[in-house]
């Protein structure tokens, strides 16, 4: 069994054009250093091709993550915890009072000896949230006894 978590495309276009509209005004308001401004933006959406998931595929014997440039496999055996970002905050109501309440975010792996890997640029839906529970109980039973997935589903 395999879950594929992919990234919306909208997310990509976004980050590129965002991208594009730091470089066009970094340019326009340093016209002594419009090189430098190039280069620093040009770093930085490198390190973003580099490292931000366009897909995740979770297996029983590894996780595999495709970027725009790379594609890592990540063993099992090499994963420590599987945390979750903090998603937008997002209005509720908590015994009959309206609060704000963090939502849900993507998911983080910790990799032993490494810092944390973006598996998804996004939250999963409900479907691949409980496959990923299933494959991670197949794959690693010490890790998921730590691992608690939160519900998403609005509370």
């Amino acid at each position: 069994m395999t879950v594929v978590l992919r990234t919306s495309s909208w997310q990509i276009a976004m980050m590129i054009l965002g991208g594009l509209l730091v470089t066009a005004l970094l340019v326009a308001m340093d016209p002594v250093f419009p090189l430098l401004s190039i280069g620093l933006c040009s770093v930085l959406f490198v390190y973003l091709a580099w490292s931000y998931p366009l897909s995740s595929e979770v297996s029983a014997h590894s996780v595999v993550i495709r970027s725009l440039l790379r594609r890592r496999r990540i063993a099992w055996e090499e994963i420590v915890a599987i945390r979750r970002t903090r998603g937008p905050l997002r209005r509720c109501e908590i015994n009959g009072r309206r609060r704000l309440r963090p939502s849900p975010g993507a998911l983080l792996l910790v990799v032993e000896g490494r810092r944390s890997v973006l598996l998804s640029g996004q939250p999963e839906s409900h479907e691949a949230n409980r496959l990923l529970a299933e494959l991670v109980s197949q794959a690693s039973p010490a890790l998921a006894e730590a691992l608690r997935f939160d519900v998403i589903d609005g509370q």
